[in-house]
């Protein structure tokens, strides 16, 4: 159902935004507290922020993996 922990994450935002308390399909289940439901309290980040986020995450992972090919080419 969710191809990795970022659709997981989407779809509990997705829950969050449309009141739905709790999910429970097979293995999967969570359930979200009343106070997220709370409107002073909800601090839920808008998806394009998120999607944002990983494009950086992706691109410091990629050049943390090109540092790591320098180093131990230069180490041998």
């Amino acid at each position: 159902m969710f191809k990795d922990i970022k659709d997981l994450q989407r779809f509990i935002i997705w829950c969050k935004n449309n009141k739905l308390k709790s999910f429970k399909r097979g293995d999967l289940s969570f359930e979200l507290s009343e106070l997220s439901f709370v409107e002073g309290l909800n601090q839920t980040v808008p998806d394009d922020t998120i999607l944002r986020d990983e494009a950086k995450l992706e691109e410091l992972q990629q050049l943390e993996d090109n540092e790591d090919a320098l180093f131990w080419s230069s180490s041998s």
